[in-house]
């Protein structure tokens, strides 16, 4: 059965008028003419219904613009779209209105798979608002089913349809077609991949925005004893707590400046935490051990919510604003900065794992290239997650020679820095490398962002996987990755933009798996020399990525927080899925 829209369904316009001899010569004979071949025409006598109707047109004493109309239905009925177009013109000239008229003729070229001359309907002269969307369904429909439009022409046409036919009023679009539009397009939605991508991208926008998922306070256990340092508190100074607490004690530092506040912590199983705001701790000329500002000999400690800076060491040149030469240490939410290295800790534990959280690292370096914002050593495990590593002076931005590396959802950027590789693993081991934000400047002293094995394997077992990273390479020939041995890598989901840049380069390789990777002048980030890199709605990234054993949850938000990356059709290259939904919120902004 053809598509009966409301203004031409004839069973809505007589369902109420009763039949009567079609030589009745009232002036509803018309009306019974029309019930008449509707009856006809539905027990498949399209040419008896054809008789009726043009006799009552012959009849009729004025011009009835509905008895044209009835008979182009019938016509198309027969198959003969040649006749149907005579008889909508008819009804035009009959006094028909425009929109009428027009709904008319798009299902007579729909019923001829006439493409071409629905695009210029619905290019033609505005009408109402649900002719205009009916217009557009129609060409959809035919575009859907026609084995030349390509599946992004299909993709865009329903896009804007959706949206449209969800801005009409309810009345409205429930009356489109009696409701058929809805059907057809739930029933294409199973059929047709390109028609169900538009869906669940308009569908993405109406997701509830998600707040940034920021650092929050360990909750303590009533058992634990709880040292507080102030200048009101039982101590006044970290060094007095530091020599004062006992294996499990919670140390509590309120906000303030704590100039030369050196100490070290010889515990088990500490946390030490600033309250009230982020406590800041300066070298300021003083040192522990010669070189440090914090120095933990013990095991199992958790440091929250406190700033560091201004580690320097005369002899060594490599203090740090926080050692920890135990075993287990997990940072959340600190901020190490203009030291020689922020975070250095030791090879003594090989079973050691070290956790780090929404914290900040920054300007650190001596500048003999031996000392980083983070240096981690020969331990089992190294997790950074929604971090932010920058501006190092002629260190890396992340080395770790941890047999296992999970660098995953941070922003790690060369800015005004002279850094050397925004992450080096100088002994390998298993390194996953996922959903970061990386940038490299013109003033790097390396070309390789990321460096493998640059001093040979050390362990068992070795892999690289890069996965849905976004990079800005400044530097010329700049290279995503250089391995300096044979290992297994994969690189899947990346995109590497700015000046010329690769994406894996060795001359050592065994295994390289290239998935779905973007390396290209017109990518679609929004604004990457500026830190923002998320997808704009002409992205080629966009539905682009490849299926992997691990791929990202969460996305990076700037600053040291994160939130979970959406689900929308096919997984975006990069470290941002993109919603052509809504327009984008901005996820990364410029560094303060």
């Amino acid at each position: 059965m053809s598509f009966r829209f409301a203004v031409l369904c004839l069973v809505v316009l007589l369902g109420t008028i009763a039949c009567s001899p079609a030589e009745d010569e009232t002036d509803t004979g018309w009306q019974q003419a029309l019930t008449r071949a509707q009856a006809l025409s539905d027990a498949g006598d399209h040419e008896g219904a054809q008789f009726v109707l043009r006799r009552a047109i012959a009849d009729a004493p004025q011009q009835e613009p509905t008895l044209h109309l009835a008979l182009a239905r019938v016509a198309l009925a027969r198959g003969r779209s040649d006749l149907a177009l005579i008889s909508a013109e008819d009804a035009s000239q009959a006094g028909a209105t425009a929109d009428t008229v027009a709904l008319l003729r798009a299902e007579v070229y729909y019923a001829d798979g006439d493409l071409l001359s629905l695009s210029a309907m619905a290019k033609g002269p505005a009408l109402a608002p649900s002719t205009n969307v009916m217009l557009r369904y129609f060409e959809g429909r035919a575009l859907a089913e026609s084995p030349y439009a390509s599946t992004d022409r299909v993709f865009e046409h329903y896009f804007a349809l959706i949206r449209d036919i969800e801005a009409l009023d309810p009345t409205t679009r429930t009356d489109l077609a009696n409701g058929e539009v809805d059907q057809t397009l739930a029933q294409l939605r199973t059929t047709n991949e390109a028609v169900e991508r538009a869906w669940v991208h308009l569908r993405c926008a109406d997701r509830p925005a998600t707040a940034p998922s920021v650092w929050q306070a360990t909750t303590i256990s009533g058992e634990r004893r709880v040292l507080h340092v102030g200048p009101r508190e039982a101590y006044t100074t970290i060094a007095a707590a530091a020599t004062a607490a006992r294996d499990g004690d919670v140390v509590e530092i309120a906000a303030g400046d704590y100039p030369g506040d050196v100490a070290i912590w010889t515990q088990n199983g500490l946390l030490i935490r600033g309250t009230g705001g982020r406590p800041h701790v300066r070298g300021a000329g003083r040192r522990v051990d010669g070189r440090d500002v914090w120095l933990f000999k013990g095991d199992d400690i958790v440091i929250e919510n406190v700033e560091i800076s201004g580690a320097r060491s005369p002899s060594y040149h490599n203090g740090a604003s926080i050692r920890h030469i135990g075993k287990h240490l997990t940072l959340r939410h600190v901020f190490l900065h203009d030291s020689e290295n922020g975070l250095l800790t030791g090879n003594r534990h090989p079973d050691s794992r070290i956790l780090i959280e929404h914290s900040e690292f920054a300007r650190n370096g001596y500048g003999d290239g031996l000392t980083h914002n983070v240096y981690v050593g020969k331990i089992a495990e190294l997790i950074m997650r929604y971090s932010y590593s920058h501006d190092s002076h002629v260190g890396h931005l992340v080395k770790s020679r941890a047999a296992r590396t999970q660098i995953w959802y941070n922003r790690l950027t060369d800015e005004q820095g002279d850094s050397s590789y925004l992450i080096d693993t100088p002994n390998g081991g298993e390194v996953t490398v996922m959903g970061n934000v990386l940038e490299q400047n013109t003033k790097a002293h390396n070309q390789f962002a990321i460096s493998y094995a640059g001093e040979g394997l050390r362990g068992e077992t070795h892999s690289l996987q890069l996965v849905n990273n976004s990079l800005y390479n400044r530097t010329y020939n700049g290279v995503l990755a250089h391995l300096h041995t044979r290992t297994r890598t994969w690189a899947v989901n990346n995109v590497a933009v700015g000046a010329p840049v690769g994406l894996v380069d060795t001359e050592y390789v065994t295994y390289v798996a290239r998935e779905a990777n973007l390396l290209a002048v017109d990518h679609g980030l929004r604004d990457p020399a500026n830190f923002d890199f998320a997808l704009t709605r002409t992205s080629p990234a966009i539905d682009s990525g490849e299926a992997h054993e691990v791929l990202p949850t969460l996305e990076y938000v700037h600053p040291v927080a994160y939130r979970p990356r959406p689900t929308i059709d096919r997984i975006d290259i990069g470290a941002y899925e993109g919603c052509l939904g809504a327009l984008t919120t901005q996820l990364s902004s410029p560094a303060r």
